[in-house]
Order: C-alpha cells, then structure tokens, then sequence
C-alpha cells in the first residue's frame, strides 16, 4: 500500500506488469496527470484506491470494465468528469463504491442497484441530475448499510420506494438535491436506520409514522429542514432510547412535541422554528 505518504509525480503504466496484484492503494498522495489504461490489465484486481489525489484525469479508463474482481472501488475527490462509469454494474463482486466529491454529471445507472454484495454507495457532491431510477423487481443491493446521493442538488423524482426495504440500511443521506413528493412510509420501518438526512429538497406530506418505533439499532439522527412537511412529529423517536438529534426547521409542521420526545434523555438537538 501506497497510500497517504505524499507522493507525487503520475501513476507509473508499469504497474499493468504486477499480475498477481490484488490490492492497490494510491490514495491520499498528490499524484497528478492521468490514470494509465494500462491498469485495467490487473484483472485480479480486489481494491483499488486512487482517492484523494491531483490528478487531472477526466473519464476514468474504459480499460476498468475488466475490473470484474473489484470489492472496494475508492475514487473520492479525484477531479473526475463525464457520466457515471457503465462497467461498475458489471463487477458483481463489489461491496464499496466511492466516487465522491467530483464532477460526474448524467444519470445514475439503474443497474448499480442490482449489484447484490453493494454495502456502500457515496455518490455525494457531485453533479448528477434526473430521478434515481430502479428497474421493477430488479433491486438486488438487499445488502447496503450506507447510500449518500447528497449535494448532487439536481437529482429529482421521489425517493425510490425500495430504499424502505434494505434490513442492513444504516444511514440514508439525500440532503441539498430536488427530490420531490412524499416520504416513503417503509423508511420509518427500516430495523437497522440511525441516520436519516433529506434536508433541503422539496419533499412533501408527513414525516413517516413509525420513524424510531423499529429501529433495534436505535435511531439517532434526522434532518429534514427546508422542505414542505406537513402534519405530525412521529411519537416514537426515541423508542430505543438513543435518539439525539432533530432538525426539522423551514417546514409545515403542526401539533405537539409528542411526550415521548420530551422525555428523551439522549436528546441534546432540536431545532423546529419556522414551522
């Protein structure tokens, strides 16, 4: 591993000659020009980390759809351009996606969202645009822990109805972005939801019913300011006697702060003005 230790210079082509690598980590540097194409010869490929880096790389090398092997993909804030790489729905083995931080524009392939051993997906800051798309019964991504699509702020469309059905789901991040209509009732049943942010998008109806009543690893966080909630905050917030944090600010609520919340020990931030 190379990682962290400030190189800089490019990424030698020579590299391509390591056949039996299986690990190659090369972020955290200031290694600039281009990523060599020669790379995707390194079909034994497991993880592959090239984050953090200057490099003035545009597309990434139509070489990697032989990358077939790849468990972690980690290209964060490595000054990528042009729409999302097509081929990483074809690496069936990948558990980490991270292409944040750069500036992918375009959609979002539905076929991501049929990658079934998919834990991570960070997509955020970036700049894609139209709805997140997933083929009916097609969502093979059961698996997933984190998906953050925020900052991308032109994805629209309602959020996918079938991010209420991942048991393992621990964080949903979709903050500053355009999505529009309701809330999907089924995300405040998700068992394994800590984290929820959707502030800043143009989300509407009411907050879901059963936020915190299910959540056996004990919800902790919601953000969901400068939307256009209505009615009721959801009783059972800190049901697991975890919940700390609730920003609901710029919205339409209405009714009581429900007991159960005022009694919350483990509450320490509750921002509601302007509703």
């Amino acid at each position: 591993m190379l990682n962290g230790n400030y190189f800089n210079g490019t990424i030698p082509a020579s590299l391509s000659l390591l056949k039996n690598l299986r690990s190659l980590a090369l972020d955290g540097n200031y290694l600039a020009g281009t990523i060599p194409a020669e790379l995707g010869a390194l079909t034994g490929l497991e993880t592959l980390k090239l984050a953090y880096n200057r490099f003035s790389v545009g597309e990434l090398p139509a070489s990697f759809k032989s990358l077939t092997k790849l468990k972690t993909f980690f290209a964060a804030n490595c000054s990528l351009t042009g729409h999302f790489p097509s081929y990483v729905a074809q690496m069936p083995e990948l558990e980490l996606l991270d292409l944040s931080v750069n500036a992918l524009n375009g959609s979002i392939p539905p076929a991501i969202w049929n990658l079934t051993k998919l834990q991570t997906v960070a997509l955020y800051a970036n700049n894609f645009t139209g709805e997140v798309v997933i083929d009916d019964g097609a969502f093979g991504a059961v698996n997933l822990v984190m998906i953050d699509l925020s900052a991308n702020h032109r994805l629209t469309g309602p959020i996918p109805e079938s991010f209420g059905l991942l048991p393992k789901l621990n964080t949903l991040n979709l903050f500053n972005n355009s999505f529009s209509g309701e809330i999907p009732a089924s995300i405040g049943r998700l068992p394994s939801l800590e984290t929820l942010k959707l502030f800043s998008n143009r989300l509407t109806g009411t907050l879901p019913p059963d936020l915190g009543k299910n959540s056996s690893a004990g919800l902790m966080y919601i953000e969901v300011d400068d939307n256009e909630i209505t009615g009721a905050i959801p009783e059972g917030l800190c049901a697991n006697g975890k919940f700390q944090s609730l920003t609901a600010s710029n919205n339409r609520l209405n009714g009581p702060i429900p007991a159960g919340l005022a009694r919350c020990a483990t509450l320490n931030n509750l921002l509601l003005d302007n509703n």
